[in-house]
């Protein structure tokens, strides 16, 4: 659903590609896609990465770091299902300058964040309470997870040099586009 959303873009990049499942979806839509995460993340998926990275479409791994460092001008940017997994509102505010620092005035960006989920819901507590989320036990590690309202993507998305273009109404998820600003 998302590229039929956003805007024509050749190059995009989809931040916290996770499990590549969008990064994978994306190459079908644009001419090069870059696949952005941490490096505990590429190594967790590295059979993925060396599979996907047959692809003529794919243009690289990198981390937030890399690609805020690098010169890759960007058509376009998706963040599905990150934003709510991030602890803290200035790291947030960090990612979007990031991506925003490439995405090319007029660019899109695409944010996907659940607006709801039971499971997490039932689990929220005062002894799990974070920041301005909750963290939960996930295998050897912890999750963060908070639900996100579209002012406070809106806000952000400001924040960072995008502008609201429109949303889509999707069942337990907020999806909203916005443009760099010229």
């Amino acid at each position: 659903m998302a590229p039929q959303l956003a805007q024509d873009g050749d190059v995009v990049v989809d931040v916290g590609c996770g499990y590549l499942i969008g990064t994978k979806e994306l190459l079908k839509h644009h001419g090069t896609v870059y696949a952005v995460d941490t490096e505990i993340q590429a190594d967790r998926v590295a059979s993925r990465l060396d599979e996907i990275s047959t692809s003529p479409r794919f243009g690289g791994f990198l981390t937030l770091d890399q690609l805020e460092a690098s010169d890759i001008s960007l058509d376009g940017a998706y963040l599905v299902n990150v934003l709510h997994t991030i602890p803290t509102v200035d790291r947030r505010l960090d990612i979007l300058a990031a991506v925003r620092s490439r995405v090319k005035d007029g660019g899109f960006l695409l944010i996907d964040v659940p607006s709801y989920e039971y499971y997490y819901s039932q689990r929220m507590t005062k002894q799990n309470a974070l920041e301005d989320g909750h963290y939960f036990k996930n295998g050897p590690g912890y999750t963060f997870y908070r639900f996100c309202k579209a002012d406070e993507l809106d806000s952000w998305a400001n924040k960072a040099g995008f502008v609201f273009e429109g949303r889509a109404v999707v069942n337990h998820h907020l999806v909203r586009l916005y443009s760099a600003e010229i």
